[in-house]
């Protein structure tokens, strides 16, 4: 096959930042191997015209492929590129190479035919990034089975040519210039050897067809090889007889989780997952289940968690009815009839967890299967308690809400007539202390809740001028950190933010939550306390990914034992300039992102965040 790549000059000079990868190594140019050719083009090639679609065939040499560090090797096989690896995952350890500028618009789906070798098979993902530096990021992996014969593999990037770390950016597929393959992104490590024969784009219409999904079944009882399955760092699996034995070391407060894909599930006609599990330790551990659809969106916009008893097994029921919504990286509907992964996160944000977990069997069922198990006429939802009684973490097998602080889809405190009403449609209210806890000062406080049946709701305050957004007393798993320079954990009723080295980069942290109302609300207060002095950057995001980055909002933190109360006002600032310039919507706030000493001299320390309200201006005045 005829080689694809052109070089340009820029291919000598690659950059040596790639997101999610590090100590950057790439292969040795001589003058022998340059060639000269034109700049890019405003837009790129016709992905279809460029050599009928095919963007790498392996024919020629691989000078223009790199890799992130030595536990990665490149080789040319033939015509096919060999990728040797040892322990590459949980670090995002990736290779890839520099493009000529592709058009992807008529072809936006990428045929891989791949294969592997080894003792386990790999999660394989591609990813593009434009000239403008922006990746896509939002594909689901392929697992290559081990040791068997070359197959075809598809990524539908069709409606996805989106970034969603370390923020949300559109992707532009008029010039994508640069490929880049991540191995078992942040999960178990992997070792063996992957063969890449070719890379080639489709169009859509020729995307073979997904088989009828099945309804219900056995996701896995251990009777076979666990292969499918993976794990984050802290997280070991294997099977002891025919169960799978979950060993945790500290898991919990960086999110660390492990899952499998399976055969598509239509969960319109079977919405119930049945674990049959049980710990052994010191403590009994919150197992957080999630599901993802084929196109990568993950139920967890409404977490559901069991506390799961020591030493018995017991069936614990994961319902996911009315739950098919995602809030990050962004809002998205999750398509339950093709649903083909779960996920299973243990402590997630809470201490962390030293112990076993035994799963016996995981299956996905139907009304009438679990009226049967339990004994029960139907399966019925919770009705609305007060906080005070919703705060129970009383464990029935049976039970399809989160059973514990760090998980609890809370129930909305009853302060008016009106927020009654939204409530009783769902139990989305972002944790608030009861308002008989308030200071007899201070306005009355309205729950951040919406109604079921709305696919974007906005929140808007009735009769009061402060919303809480959080103060963690039900748990942090809506929290997330945008590097690994950033870790969360829940200390108490607070969020303890432990940072290494960020500033430089713009590393973040943040979480998202239902569609908010900014407009009469527009100053954030932030309780917090440093141990360490720095500049902290607090940006809003709306609902179609655009932030307050014109006019930063930043304030100074000194460092200190106290709580302080630190003022956040975007008054007149819900505009957008990087990348594009635009306005941001402030009736449709999804999001806070926070950056310590952003751009400037690392900041090593750590954050302890009390509460995070919103208030008017005149409120904010009156309280500093």
């Amino acid at each position: 096959m005829k080689k694809f790549f052109k070089y340009s000059i820029k291919v000598l000079f690659l950059p040596v930042i790639f997101s999610g990868c590090v100590s950057l190594e790439k292969a040795t140019l001589d003058d022998s191997h340059q060639l000269a050719v034109a700049e890019d083009p405003e837009f790129g090639v016709p992905v279809l015209k460029f050599n009928k679609g095919v963007v790498e065939g392996f024919s020629n040499e691989i000078y223009s492929w790199w890799v992130a560090n030595d536990q990665l090797a490149l080789a040319k096989k033939g015509d096919t590129l060999k990728i040797q690896m040892k322990n590459v995952g949980p670090k995002w350890e990736c290779f890839g190479s520099a493009i000529t500028m592709l058009d992807f618009t008529e072809a936006s789906v990428l045929k891989l035919r791949m294969r592997s070798e080894g003792a386990t098979a790999p999660n394989v993902s591609i990813r593009f990034r434009d000239a403008n530096g922006y990746m896509a990021d939002m594909i689901p992996n392929n697992k290559v089975p081990k040791n068997e014969p070359y197959q075809d593999f598809y990524y539908n990037f069709t409606g996805k040519w989106k970034q969603a770390w370390p923020e949300s950016k559109d992707v532009d597929p008029k010039i994508i210039n640069e490929v880049l393959f991540f191995i078992n992104g942040g999960g178990s490590p992997y070792t063996g050897t992957l063969y890449i024969d070719e890379i080639k784009a489709i169009p859509l219409s020729e995307l073979p067809a997904a088989g009828p999904a099945a309804v219900g079944g056995i996701i896995d009882d251990f009777s076979e090889p666990i292969d499918s399955w993976w794990a984050a760092d802290k997280i070991n699996l294997m099977t002891e007889g025919e169960e799978l034995a979950i060993t945790a070391t500290g898991a919990g407060p960086g999110y660390e989780c492990f899952g499998r894909a399976f055969s598509i599930k239509d969960f319109n006609k079977a919405d119930i997952v049945r674990v049959k599990a049980k710990a052994i330790g010191d403590s009994e551990p919150i197992l957080r289940g999630d599901v993802k659809d084929s196109e990568g969106r993950v139920t967890n916009s409404s977490v559901i968690a069991h506390k799961i008893a020591l030493n018995e097994y017991r069936d614990y029921f994961y319902d996911y009815k009315g739950k098919f919504s995602q809030v990050y990286p962004d809002n998205q509907t999750v398509n339950p009839a093709e649903i083909k992964d779960i996920l299973f996160f243990i402590n997630p944000g809470g201490p962390a967890f030293e112990g076993k977990i035994y799963v016996d069997e995981i299956e996905v069922i139907t009304r009438q299967k679990y009226n049967e198990l339990t004994g029960q006429g139907k399966v019925e939802e919770k009705k609305e308690e007060s906080s005070s009684s919703s705060s129970s973490n009383t464990t029935t097998p049976g039970t399809t809400e989160t059973e514990s602080a760090a998980a609890k889809e809370t129930s909305a405190s009853s302060v008016s007539s009106a927020t009654k009403t939204v409530a009783a449609e769902k139990k989305t209210a972002v944790g608030t202390k009861p308002v008989a806890e308030k200071k007899a000062e201070e306005p009355a406080v309205i729950e951040a809740a919406v109604k079921a049946e709305d696919a974007v709701v906005t929140i808007s305050p009735v009769n009061s001028k402060i919303v809480n957004l959080d103060n963690f007393k039900d748990g942090i798993t809506k929290w997330y950190g945008g590097s690994d320079k950033v870790k969360l954990s829940k200390v108490g009723e607070d969020l303890k933010v432990e940072l290494n080295g960020v500033g430089p980069m713009y590393e973040t942290f943040g979480r998202g939550f239902l569609s908010t109302d900014f407009s009469t609300t527009p100053v954030v207060k932030v309780r917090v306390k440093a141990d360490k002095a720095g500049q902290l950057r607090l940006d809003v995001k709306d609902i179609d990914g655009y932030s307050t980055n014109l006019k930063p909002v930043v304030q100074t933190i000194a460092a200190g034992t106290d709580f302080v109360d630190l003022y956040f006002d975007f008054t007149d600032k819900f505009e957008q300039s990087f990348p594009t310039k635009q306005k941001v919507n402030p009736a449709k706030i999804v999001q806070v992102l926070f950056y310590v000493n952003p751009g400037g001299k690392a900041f090593t320390g750590t954050l302890v965040i009390d509460e995070i309200k919103i208030m008017t201006a005149d409120d904010a005045m009156a309280k500093k």
